[in-house]
């Protein structure tokens, strides 16, 4: 079967499948979610990486006591064998072997979203996604390994790829029971990478990935089922929803894949649930909708102390819209005295972050418990003193 008239005659037939115009004629022809995905797999998987490298594959020799993994022997064999192939071109031939690898690729990225349209069709199936986006790594794959291999063609021969993408095309992917598998990039496989290329080539890399090799590419507001796999693969290694929906528009899905495996252990306070309704991560953020929802503390020990102290917030904005930075001033005892003052050169003042956290602060007004206050005072003046703190060494006094 030829997939541009007069130019391909690969990707064999693994399982009799025919290639259909749309996601409709898809779903007719696959009574099941299964049978969609074994042809997903058949097809764009094991038959991509026949038609890539040009001749038939034994599934075989990727199975290592029950996994996929690409760096054995046999594989390696396959891949030697297209180098030189490739090799023994002359420098137009090897051009028209490139266009010929892009047309492949373009094939297969534009049949993979078929199949994932095609599967829309049916109930929501893990199996397929995984596969999926199994299928777009490849791609992807794929794709690097032809842009650095035919970037070095020239009079003097190369490496058929660059070191990093040699070493992510040997990675382990799990096989299961059913004989679908779903490929798995180490996380280690990119800082390799990057820690062995200069910064400048490594942002070059980063910035020149085709928008059709990015999950959520620019003007989509979301992706298919393995760009949703991914992006799930994300939350629920504990990433920020909005923050993963920005790297997946900015990011292709090899480097997306070696990221999201990345485990965020976040604090158990972090709610995450606001941040796609805000655009931007909110989960340290103090939302409530009314003032009296904010949670209060209180000290028992120091519950005479318990008055909220205020400074004057006209004193605050005139100081700020003058140009100037205002600083509240304290005394060192007795009463707190506070003041508005402007900020100089001469200065040298405590910055306090944080100072809603642990309903320790105040949303309703620019004010604090003056038991709050003296204890920042107290804080705050232990600092410019060494035997207060606790690197303090005091065995040679």
């Amino acid at each position: 079967m030829s997939l541009v008239a007069g130019y391909l005659t690969i990707f064999p037939q693994h399982n009799e499948f025919h290639w259909s115009d749309d996601a409709v004629d898809l779903f007719h022809g696959c009574e099941t979610i299964g049978s969609l995905t074994a042809s997903l797999q058949s097809s764009l998987f094991f038959g991509l990486l026949s038609a890539f490298l040009e001749r038939d594959i034994d599934r075989g020799d990727f199975v290592d006591e029950g996994f996929i993994n690409s760096d054995r022997e046999p594989v390696h064999k396959y891949f030697r064998g297209w180098q030189m192939r490739l090799s023994s071109l002359s420098y137009p031939q090897k051009r028209r072997a490139q266009e010929k690898v892009q047309v492949l690729i373009n094939f297969a990225s534009l049949n993979s979203d078929k199949f994932e349209e095609g599967a829309g069709y049916f109930e929501d199936d893990e199996n397929f996604d995984r596969v999926a986006l199994s299928v777009k790594l490849l791609i992807s794959l794929l794709s690097a390994v032809s842009d650095d291999t035919f970037s070095t063609i020239g009079p003097r021969s190369s490496e058929p790829w660059a070191p990093w993408v040699s070493h992510l095309a040997s990675r382990i992917v799990p096989w299961n029971h059913s004989g679908l598998f779903w490929l798995r990039v180490k996380p280690e496989t990119f800082s390799d990478h990057f820690a062995a290329n200069r910064e400048e080539s490594a942002s070059r890399y980063l910035r020149g990935q085709p928008n059709r090799f990015r999950p959520f590419p620019p003007g989509v507001g979301r992706g298919g089922r393995a760009a949703e796999r991914l992006y799930r693969v994300f939350v629920d290694n504990g990433w920020c929803p909005y923050r993963a929906l920005q790297l997946c528009r900015s990011y292709d899905y090899l480097v997306l894949n070696s990221l999201a495996s990345l485990i965020r252990n976040s604090a158990s306070v972090e709610d995450h649930g606001q941040c796609l309704e805000f655009q931007s991560c909110c989960a340290h953020n103090l939302i409530i909708d009314r003032p009296d929802e904010y949670p209060f503390q209180h000290d028992a020990e120091e519950i005479q102390h318990c008055e909220f102290v205020n400074v004057h917030r006209e004193e605050i904005t005139e100081i700020v819209q003058s140009g100037g930075i205002p600083l509240i001033s304290m005394s060192l005892e007795n009463d707190l005295d506070l003041q508005v003052v402007r900020c100089t050169p001469a200065m040298t003042y405590t910055a306090i972050s944080h100072v809603w956290s642990d309903g320790l602060g105040n949303p309703q007004s620019n004010a604090l418990p003056r038991y709050q206050l003296l204890r920042l005072r107290k804080m705050i003046f232990k600092t410019y003193f060494p035997e207060y703190s606790p690197f303090y060494d005091d065995s040679d006094i």
